[in-house]
């Protein structure tokens, strides 16, 4: 089970070399997929001038040090200055916003606005976005800056992230509305904090396995149950996928799909069986 918190539930300003360290390493693999590499790859931080901007420096300073040619555009004349002279003395260099498409990066790092984003994009940080937005993978800090990390909501410039490396713990902004949409993938870099239980939270694999204990060693596909599914149709197939992909996660021993078409959902999960047989089923699904 994964809490979800408010910037009021979350007390974390002294852990910026811990959330710089854990966005590096994120950034690290995620330039390894993306292109092979890590030395010679490029990636632009776009930087604020709060903690959020410090945590990108940061995090390009310690690329850097991995042989990341790494650049950084500054949403305003300041910035966090003990992040900024780590980031200078590992060899980060900043630049004007006119020549970012020239340095063709292959990581955009979002640090402009983090969770305690309040109020509206200027129109010079609108364009920065912007002019950015398109230049590679986009990654964004905690939540993607013109994001209301409370909330959801966003300002209509805000950043399109591909991938949200949340600082510590979800936030409910990058988890509904606009917030999610303009999240990406979202992953979380933990932090050595003990946040308090909230009555919000993500319920995950694990938390299941608790709740109904692991499969008997002796199990087979009839002791742990078999679903008969009627789902979709010819004009919504997919709805049929969704159903069966469902219950497969369950832990169910067999599924069963009695609906049309059902080529569809025994490409996506050639296990499942096409069938109406109703004999041993403990649970039909009709949708």
């Amino acid at each position: 089970m994964r809490f979800i918190h408010t910037v009021d539930q979350i007390h974390d300003e002294g852990h910026m070399a811990h959330a710089a360290f854990g966005v590096s390493v994120r950034v690290v693999e995620i330039l390894r997929s993306a292109t092979g590499r890590v030395v010679g790859s490029k990636v632009l931080l776009l930087v604020g001038p709060g903690n959020n901007g410090g945590d990108a420096l940061w995090a390009g300073a310690l690329l850097a040090q991995r042989g990341v040619d790494v650049r950084a555009i500054c949403s305003s004349e300041q910035f966090h200055e003990f992040a900024a002279e780590k980031f200078f003395k590992a060899g980060g260099r900043f630049m004007a916003l006119n020549d970012a498409k020239k340095f063709a990066p292959d990581v955009v790092l979002d640090g402009i606005f983090g969770a305690g984003f309040r109020g509206v994009l200027s129109d010079d940080i609108g364009q920065m976005i912007a002019e950015t937005q398109e230049l590679g993978t986009v990654i964004a800090i905690d939540v993607p800056s013109g994001v209301y990390a409370d909330t959801g909501l966003a300002d209509s410039r805000q950043v399109w992230a591909d991938i949200t490396l949340t600082i510590g713990t979800l936030k409910p902004g990058i988890l509904t509305g606009r917030g999610k949409e303009v999240s990406g993938v979202v992953d979380v870099v933990p932090l050595n904090s003990d946040y308090p239980e909230t009555d919000a939270f993500v319920v995950d694999y694990s938390d299941l396995e608790l709740m109904y204990g692991p499969a008997p060693i002796l199990s087979h596909k009839y002791t742990r149950g078999v679903a008969l599914i009627h789902a979709g149709s010819p004009k919504y197939p997919g709805a049929g996928v969704l159903a069966v992909g469902g219950a497969r996660a369950s832990g169910i021993g067999m599924v069963r799909f009695a609906g049309e078409p059902s080529s569809n959902v025994l490409q996506a999960y050639p296990d499942v069986i096409a069938s109406t047989d109703l004999s041993h089923a403990r649970a039909i699904l009709v949708g």
